[in-house]
């Protein structure tokens, strides 16, 4: 099983093999600001319903991933968004990424009762169907999981890349202009 990182020959290797096709999401992302007082929680994605909760993580579809991040030059907490998908996913995000490629749904210009926003993609990426399982190493250095017929995704500058299950990406992606 591949791994893929960003800015790595792995990555490099898949697109060799691969025609990558521009993509943006139409979908709205819902997501809130996680707080130090976040850090006893676990958020549960619907797909990992049976995983055993853990404080400050978030099991997305496709694993566990940290949302208690520090700076490794500052030593400074790096502010994090918990973010919700078409299918009850979640994961998270910096609060610096986040702002860099979403903005909040003109439609929805406030938050709901429980502090979620309705946000829209502000740019595009790039996207490869796998026809086989891989791993992502993502921002914090977890590794998650995607299985055959799952989409990666990576950034314009290749600085990120992630996974995005086959039916989510069906009900969240289009082809991009």
């Amino acid at each position: 099983m591949i791994t893929i990182t960003p800015d790595s020959m792995g990555l490099d290797q898949v697109i060799s093999c691969s025609i990558p096709v521009k993509v943006k999401k139409f979908a709205p992302t819902w997501a809130k600001d996680l707080t130090p007082a976040d850090d006893n929680k676990c958020f549960v994605s619907p797909h990992r319903a049976g995983e055993t909760p853990e404080a400050g993580f978030v099991w997305t579809k496709e694993g566990k991933v940290s949302f208690i991040v520090f700076d490794e030059a500052t030593g400074e907490r790096i502010p994090y968004i918990l973010c919700r998908g078409v299918e009850g996913e979640f994961w998270p995000m910096a609060r610096a990424e986040f702002d860099k490629i979403k903005s909040r749904d003109p439609k929805h210009p406030t938050d709901d009762k429980d502090g979620w926003g309705t946000y829209v993609n502000t740019g595009f990426s790039f996207a490869i169907k796998m026809d086989q399982s891989f791993k992502v190493q993502i921002y914090d250095g977890s590794v998650i999981e995607a299985e055959a017929g799952d989409f990666l995704l990576f950034s314009p500058d290749r600085k990120s890349t992630w996974a995005v299950g086959a039916s989510i990406f069906a009900n969240s992606w289009a082809p991009a202009e």
